[in-house]
């Protein structure tokens, strides 16, 4: 049987890391627009109690920002009430 381009860009180590560096920060995205969705709290009102810009919030939920502190996103998930849990793979 034949191995699919995916399978064969997974042997590559820079590809799987870049790959999963994406996938982290979709569901960064996503968890983010989900509780904001839940709480209805709007990018306006997040970014004021979070004391970052819109332009961050928007970008966080976009996908388009791929940079941020980890104090912005601490401030970020704590109005939001969430956790972010680091375990070892």
């Amino acid at each position: 049987m034949n191995k699919s381009t995916f399978d064969e860009e997974m042997k590559n180590p820079e590809f799987r890391r870049l790959l999963e560096k994406e996938r982290f920060m979709l569901e960064l995205s996503e968890t983010i627009a989900r509780a904001m969705e839940e709480q209805h709290i709007s990018i306006r009102e997040l970014a004021q109690k979070a004391h970052v810009s819109k332009t961050v919030v928007t970008g966080i939920r976009s996908g388009s920002r791929k940079n941020i502190t980890l104090d912005k996103l601490k401030d970020l998930i704590d109005v939001l009430n969430l956790d972010l849990h680091v375990v070892a793979k």
